[in-house]
C-alpha cells in the first residue's frame, strides 16, 4: 500500500514513473484482484491524471515530496464521499496499456479531507439533552452499517439493537433515544459492518465499545 490518498483528488505514489497511465478502482463489497486480463472484481474505475503535487502537500508531507502526483477529476472527486466504505485499488499501466502493477492504498488523508471539517463540531460519543435523553454519535465513515446495542445491565444479553443513522457529509452515525429510560441504567456497544483488509477484503461484523467512552464495565466489554 505504497500510494497515499492525501486529499479527495490528490494521490502521491512514490517510486512509479510519471509516464504511462493510472486508474483508481473500487468495489462496494470487496473482492478486487488482478490477472492476465487486468484488474478484476471492480464495480467501476476512475482515470487518474499525472499532475504535480500541490505545494501544500509537499510541505505538509515532505516524505512524499518526490512522489509521482496523480489526480482525480473534480467530477470523480465529488463521488468519493459516497464510495468511502468500498475497497479501493490503484493500477499502473505502461504506454501500451498493459497492467504493470495493482495495489491497495493508504486512505487516511482522503477520509480527513472529505469528512473531518464537517465532523469537527460534532459532539462524538454520548451526550444528553436537558431532559436526560441520550444521543449516541460515532465517527465511522468507512462503515457499511452501525447498530446500537443496548443491555439492561453489565452482564445481560443484548435487550435491543437499533440501526443508527448515517450522515454522509460528516461520516457520523447517530441515534437519539426516545426518552431517558436508558440514562444511568443501560450499557451499550456498537455492532459495525466494515470491509477488512485483514479478512481478505471481505465485510466483517465487529461488536465494539464506544471509542469515546468515559466509563466501561468490568473487563471493558461494554460502555
Amino acid at each position: 500500500a505504497s500510494p497515499h490518498w492525501r486529499a479527495a483528488n490528490v494521490l502521491p505514489w512514490p517510486g512509479v514513473p510519471a509516464s504511462g497511465s493510472y486508474k483508481l478502482y473500487y468495489a462496494a463489497g470487496g473482492g478486487l484482484g488482478s490477472g492476465t486480463a487486468g484488474v478484476t472484481g471492480a464495480d467501476g474505475s476512475m482515470n487518474l491524471n499525472l499532475a504535480p503535487l500541490p505545494e501544500s502537500v509537499r510541505a505538509k508531507f515532505p516524505h512524499l515530496a518526490g512522489a509521482t502526483g496523480l489526480a482525480l477529476s473534480n467530477a470523480d472527486a465529488a463521488k468519493v464521499a459516497g464510495l468511502a466504505s468500498a475497497q479501493f485499488a490503484i493500477a499502473q499501466f505502461d504506454g501500451a496499456g498493459k497492467l504493470v502493477q495493482v495495489t491497495s492504498l493508504q486512505t487516511a488523508g482522503m477520509l480527513d479531507d472529505v469528512f473531518a471539517a464537517r465532523a469537527a463540531n460534532a459532539r462524538l460519543g454520548l451526550s444528553f439533552n436537558g431532559a436526560g435523553v441520550p444521543t449516541f454519535r460515532l465517527w465511522a465513515p468507512t462503515a457499511k452499517s452501525v447498530a446500537l446495542d443496548i443491555y439492561p445491565d453489565a452482564n445481560a444479553p443484548a435487550a435491543s439493537s437499533v440501526p443508527m443513522r448515517f450522515d454522509a457529509a460528516s461520516g457520523v452515525w447517530s441515534h437519539t433515544a426516545p426518552n431517558a429510560n436508558w440514562t444511568n441504567r443501560a450499557y451499550y456497544t456498537y455492532t459495525v459492518q466494515v470491509l477488512s483488509r485483514w479478512a481478505n477484503n471481505t465485510v466483517v461484523t465487529n461488536t465494539v465499545t464506544d471509542p469515546y467512552s468515559v466509563s466501561l464495565n468490568a473487563n471493558s466489554a461494554r460502555s
